[in-house]
């Protein structure tokens, strides 16, 4: 289910069809998977356009994330996690800040760009850091996946840090469910896919 508490996927591909006069799905040549598509693509160019009014409404808190130990494959002070975050589970937006970590230990650790993350970890030795300080970087991976890095000077690899993070939009493909937008943007996502329907048509 959505944010919305109103609007369903039903509801919102009736108005788009009954917006664009294409009530017949013979008659506009748009199946009910297309339809899906271009409702979610909608939904996710609105809610990118919106950014900071409706970050709060897709603000997540993971659960304690998994972390290597330190030193583990890469350089000694620096740990990473085990698995990179993938899917819905990953952050939406990778600016630091859009993210935050924190830990029960190191406390908030401040989130770099991995360019300035790396360029500090040239000049910061872990005994700067000391055991109750860090430094982190989010960046995605090859396979588009994302990685968390944390440089600290602690003895241990962090094993109880949270990372608050936006998620995408989810895509509903449940006629009964809610829309993953607030209620109040709603009418301009439908007109948005009227408009991609009319493109089509």
């Amino acid at each position: 289910m959505g944010l919305s508490a109103d609007w369903t996927l039903a509801n919102f591909k009736a108005q788009v069809r009954a917006q664009s006069s294409t009530i017949s799905k013979q008659k506009s040549q748009i199946i009910e998977k297309q339809m899906n598509d271009l409702v979610h693509a909608s939904i996710v160019i609105v809610r990118s356009t919106l950014d900071r009014i409706v970050d709060d409404n897709y603000r997540v808190v993971s659960s304690a994330l998994a972390f290597a130990a330190i030193g583990t494959g890469v350089t000694a002070g620096l740990c990473q996690l085990t698995t990179a975050l993938t899917t819905t589970a990953k952050p939406y937006d990778l600016r630091v800040s859009k993210n935050s970590l924190y830990d029960g230990t190191l406390k908030e650790i401040p989130l770099f760009s991995k360019l300035e993350f790396d360029a500090r970890r040239t000049f910061l030795a872990t005994t700067d850091l000391g055991t109750t300080g860090g430094i982190g970087t989010l960046f995605s991976t090859t396979t588009g996946d994302v990685q968390v890095q944390v440089y600290t000077g602690a003895a241990a690899s962090p094993t109880t840090t949270l990372l608050t993070y936006l998620r995408p939009p989810t895509k509903e493909a449940t006629e009964t469910n809610t829309v993953d937008l607030p209620d109040r943007w709603v009418p301009l996502a439908i007109d948005h896919c009227t408009m991609a329907v009319f493109r089509r048509v």
